[in-house]
């Protein structure tokens, strides 16, 4: 199954092979949790950083781009290479507990014998077709969110995530407020008996319709919260149906003009949009 990430895999299986000269960088999935198996995981994940994939006993999912750590007896750590300019790292993903691969979230119930993987003895020996070509990475190493790609946001947009609700987030277009957003309305979350409702509303049929595939992606599901996504007419449908036509931009702009002496913004359109 194909991993969606900021760029595609570049290269072919008979292309040049990924070579690490210095601890690679690690980066950990921000749905991630290993507290139920920390000691095992800083364990694994030092081998990892240091290269050492014989004591993390990596293995490679046949016909995935997808690699698995031994965490213990029967807990895997499911991971991906990333490459940044040139540079190798680690995205890990997911933990596999009692060997229960075909509830994986990104292998989509593919059957896994344990038996049959290969081993994976050093980094240099992945193939780089297998490797996620990524426009940006902090240095360092961190966290990184997902929707339909992998998510590096910048301190500021960090800082923003963190910040309690009731917020309002502004920016241009492409600056990142839906991801943002969405990523928010992940940490807005009760508990599977009494799940937190969360009501995502915008203008557009389409963005709202692409704003519930992003939160979905990867059969993201989560227990704790019901989250609806809406137009606005469709919002309002659920409580009544409205009377009348919805008011298109040649109407509004008829009325703008005769109110436009009044108003702090001359754009018409950018009104309308507002």
């Amino acid at each position: 199954m194909p991993f969606t990430g900021c760029g595609r895999p570049t290269g072919a299986r008979d292309g040049p092979r990924i070579t690490t000269s210095t601890r690679m960088n690690i980066y950990q999935y921000s749905g991630l949790h290993p507290a139920s198996v920390d000691r095992q995981f800083r364990k694994v994940v030092d081998h990892l950083q240091a290269g050492d994939f014989r004591a993390a006993d990596v293995k490679k999912l046949a016909g995935t781009p997808y690699y698995r750590a031994r965490l213990n007896d029967t807990d895997r750590l499911l991971f991906r290479f990333g490459r940044h300019k040139g540079q190798t790292c680690l995205l890990l993903l997911e933990l596999i507990p009692n060997h229960a691969y075909a509830k994986s979230r990104f292998l989509r119930g593919a059957a896994v014998d344990e038996t049959r993987l290969q081993p994976l003895p050093a980094p240099d020996k992945v193939e780089a077709a297998d490797v996620q070509s990524l426009a940006y990475v902090p240095g360092g190493g961190g966290h990184f969110h997902l929707l339909d790609k992998v998510l590096f946001f910048d301190p500021q947009q960090e800082e923003v995530l963190r910040l309690p609700v009731p917020l309002i987030i502004i920016g241009s277009a492409g600056s990142g407020k839906t991801a943002l957003t969405l990523e928010k309305i992940k940490l807005l979350t009760g508990t599977e008996k009494a799940p937190a409702r969360v009501l995502y509303v915008t203008l557009s049929a389409y963005l709202a319709e692409n704003a519930s595939r992003l939160y979905r992606s990867f059969g993201y599901e989560n227990p704790g919260q019901e989250v609806d996504f809406f137009s606005f007419r469709e919002f309002l449908e659920t409580i009544s149906i409205p009377e009348g036509k919805e008011v298109q931009f040649r109407q509004f702009r008829g009325w703008f003009e005769r109110h436009r002496p009044y108003s702090k913004v001359k754009d018409a359109h950018r009104l309308f949009e507002e």
